[in-house]
């Protein structure tokens, strides 16, 4: 598999691991010029304003780095890996060590908007604005974004983060990721020990970004990737789990019909399998009493709301 791992050492460390990530918080604080420049393209990758040459650069230079603190042996990048470091921050943190630089983290300030309808606007001016494919992270699952293709970043979206809650601890399961996009749900899906995952999506760009995100990680003997709407290319299948990511605004998403929601609710009883379920995410900016009106006239109820940019997001479970 294309994709990035950790040793079976790192399960029981030992004090040579932990001297290494020692020393490697010790390289990254010197701030030389080239560091400083790495940082930088890790820290942009978080909003997908980088590009895969840049990537590359990285990952080569961060490899150098763990060499020179002794932990070549502990952390390999897989050829086709896109993103080593949050292995290794994340291996940090359960020893007690901060890595990164006091002044650096993973994560990154997001607007907030006044009004549904100023998120949009301001989300729509940021897919216009992206005319190259980029490379995004979100949950250490690194996809890339070509142009015209749904960015699933968390600077931009909280949609598939919040669907990525469900999507664990799935060995041997089958899974459906609908409206596919990127396909970053269905690697991580894949990765999370699925038997099998179907991605679908009606739009080609999507689909053709979806497979070659797939093929990068390796995992074409685990996801079917198919351009189709909704249902349509399913007959009787059936599946575990069912993640969907929606349009929620004509004004943004056009499709050919406008009723993509209700006819998604009314369709994945069929194609859930006993014990199954479905999650979907809506906002604020969507019709959110049709919404309600629709799942209430088939027993289920709006929940779990959040909010991020200033607007109200519900990840909706549906259960067979």
């Amino acid at each position: 598999m294309k994709s990035t791992w950790i040793p079976s050492i790192l399960r029981n460390p030992g004090k040579s691991l932990r001297d290494g990530l020692e020393r490697l918080r010790e390289l990254l604080n010197e701030e030389s010029d080239q560091t400083i420049h790495m940082l930088d393209i890790y820290r942009r990758s978080l909003t997908g304003n980088v590009s895969r040459r840049e990537l590359r650069q990285a990952n080569a230079q961060f490899s150098d780095v763990l060499r020179m603190a002794g932990l070549g042996t502990f952390f390999v990048a897989v050829p086709g890996s896109m993103l080593l470091i949050p292995i290794v921050v994340k291996t940090g943190q359960k020893l007690g060590i901060r890595v990164l630089p006091d002044g650096f983290e993973f994560s990154s300030d997001t607007p907030t908007f006044d009004s549904p309808d100023a998120y949009l606007q301001w989300w729509t001016k940021q897919q216009e604005q992206r005319t190259a494919s980029i490379t995004v992270v979100v949950d250490d699952t690194t996809v890339e974004v070509h142009p015209d293709v749904f960015n699933p970043g968390i600077t931009e979206t909280p949609a598939v983060q919040l669907l990525l809650q469900h999507v664990t601890h799935l060995d041997g399961k089958h899974v459906l990721d609908m409206g596919c996009g990127t396909g970053i749900v269905a690697i991580h899906a894949a990765l999370a020990g699925a038997a099998h995952v179907t991605a679908i999506d009606v739009d080609a760009i999507a689909a053709a970004n979806a497979r070659a995100n797939v093929e990068t990680h390796g995992l074409t003997n685990i996801i079917d990737v198919v351009q189709a709407d909704l249902f349509a290319t399913c007959t009787d299948q059936r599946f575990d789990l069912i993640i969907a990511n929606l349009q929620i605004s004509e004004t943004v998403c056009a499709v050919e019909s406008p009723e993509l929601l209700q006819r998604f609710v009314q369709q994945v009883p069929d194609h859930l399998a006993p014990d199954g379920h479905a999650v979907f995410v809506f906002a604020s900016f969507g019709n959110v009493d049709g919404l309600a009106l629709l799942l209430r006239d088939r027993g289920w109820a709006m929940e779990s709301q959040m909010q991020q940019f200033g607007i109200s997001w519900w990840l909706q479970t549906l259960s067979s």
